[in-house]
């Protein structure tokens, strides 16, 4: 029984990895993990994995996934303080431009031109219907994509990096309490190491002054959080579901519920997308980056190595501080760059396996019990 206790623990682990950075402006990370079957990831021995990319592919593709989202970070930051766009606007041509590049790639991979499917095959009506529950994290992706724009208009780019981490504690408690999975010593010692980092960056003299405008970040963080675990529950209830298909129709339901924010929040939203287009070069520069590297990390996602992931994720929080300091003169002190090395170190921890990982704690005898029932179902199978 302990054995089996393990294993949904390790299943635990491969889905989570899907879900460090779920949701980036512009970026709808966790929508690629439903057509990745975990029990198809792990192969059987003698086998090769064919899902695995090798190391070295998959750190050129980490790397790629890291300077492309700071780019997008950074672009965003400083086009904030010298040009004048709507935030709407942009994330609703980035997911149009996703949806675009979605139906080429389902096309270049078998030939099928998803519109013409979705209009007129004979499975039309099933393959909407199974597309309509993506409606829901779309407008989840579309809140958070839209509260980015606004929380680095009050941010500097380190305090952004830190506190957006909060969505492992998020993760890992509606994994938790929700999926009744549990976690390892090693990961809730990794959360309470976050929880130092970003309690020290919450005090240091560039956040302090915030006060309770940090919750907004937090709530920004909570929404990845939840929009990861949505998406583990959609991969389990459909994962024959094409991955080109399913982000069609992620982007999709995007497009209509920031085109609905748009008209709403701005007084003349088509006019206002015009002038992006025709008047701002960096407007265009940030939905072809934004697309770029969503597309590209829906595949980093679905291939990449468990421990390359994490340190990319984890090296980013401490080199966006110290290059936005370098770069756009934002302030950084020594309890900055101790609270991101903390935060970078608590990230790797959570998402490595080491020391403290055998040992899996449970809230509840409840939980408990459900881990062993399902496990007892498995076997009976």
């Amino acid at each position: 029984m302990k054995h089996d206790v393990r294993w949904n623990d390790r299943a635990h682990e491969e889905s989570e990895v899907l879900i460090p950075n779920p949701a980036q402006p512009g970026l709808n990370f966790a929508p690629s993990l439903e057509n990745h079957n975990c029990s198809q990831a792990r192969p059987r021995k003698g086998q090769p994995n064919s899902m695995s990319l090798g190391i070295y592919l998959s750190i050129t593709l980490a790397g790629v996934y890291v300077i492309t989202s700071m780019i997008y970070y950074f672009t965003i930051r400083y086009s904030k303080l010298n040009y004048i766009y709507s935030g709407v606007s942009l994330v609703t041509m980035t997911e149009a431009v996703k949806m675009a590049i979605s139906i080429a790639l389902k096309y270049c991979v078998d030939g099928e031109f998803i519109p013409i499917r979705l209009l007129f095959s004979n499975d039309k009506v099933e393959l909407w219907k199974r597309g309509l529950p993506y409606a829901v994290p779309a407008f989840l992706y579309a809140v958070y994509n839209n509260m980015t724009f606004n929380n680095l208009d009050n941010f500097d780019l380190a305090t952004y990096q830190v506190f957006m981490q909060t969505r492992i504690w998020f993760t890992g408690i509606m994994f938790t309490l929700i999926l009744g999975r549990a976690l390892s010593l090693r990961k809730w010692m990794a959360l309470i190491f976050l929880a130092c980092g970003v309690a020290l960056k919450y005090f240091s003299p560039t956040t302090i002054e915030m006060g309770s405008w940090v919750c907004i970040v937090i709530v920004q963080a909570f929404i990845s959080s939840f929009s990861g675990v949505y998406n583990e529950y959609m991969f389990k209830s459909d994962p024959g579901f094409s991955i080109h298909m399913q982000n069609f129709f992620m982007y999709l339901y995007g497009i209509l519920f920031n085109f609905i924010f748009g008209v709403l929040s701005v007084p003349d939203f088509y006019h206002e997308v015009l002038i992006g287009i025709g008047q701002t070069r960096i407007f265009i520069l940030l939905v072809l980056i934004g697309a770029t590297t969503g597309i590209s990390a829906s595949f980093i996602l679905k291939f990449i190595d468990v421990i390359v992931k994490a340190l990319a994720s984890a090296v980013e929080v401490p080199l966006t501080a110290i290059l936005a300091a370098v770069l756009l003169g934002e302030s950084l002190y020594k309890q900055d760059i101790l609270a991101a090395i903390i935060v970078m170190f608590a990230i790797y921890m959570y998402y490595t396996k080491g020391i403290g990982d055998s040992r899996l704690i449970h809230f509840t005898f409840r939980r408990h019990k459900r881990l062993n029932t399902g496990s007892q179902e498995m076997e009976k199978v």
